[in-house]
């Protein structure tokens, strides 16, 4: 069953006119997880979710903090 764009945004508390950047993958430096914090603080607009990355990963990603607008899905 296809969803609607602003029925799925609504199902994830994402408004309808609220930009979203998604990463989806493992939170290692090679794959410049650390540029994802950078560009949630430079975009303070912006909802940044990231999406994957082991426990330990997400861990570690999250220990230094994260800005508001910076969301760990796992």
């Amino acid at each position: 069953v296809a969803l609607q764009r602003a029925t799925a945004r609504r199902a994830l508390g994402i408004a309808v006119d609220q930009r979203v950047v998604s990463y989806v993958g493992h939170l290692h430096a090679a794959k410049g997880a650390s540029q994802l914090k950078a560009l949630a603080a430079a975009l303070p607009e912006v909802r940044v979710r990231v999406v994957g990355g082991l426990p330990a990963e997400r861990a570690r990603f999250a220990r230094a903090g994260l800005p508001a607008n910076l969301e760990l899905v796992g």
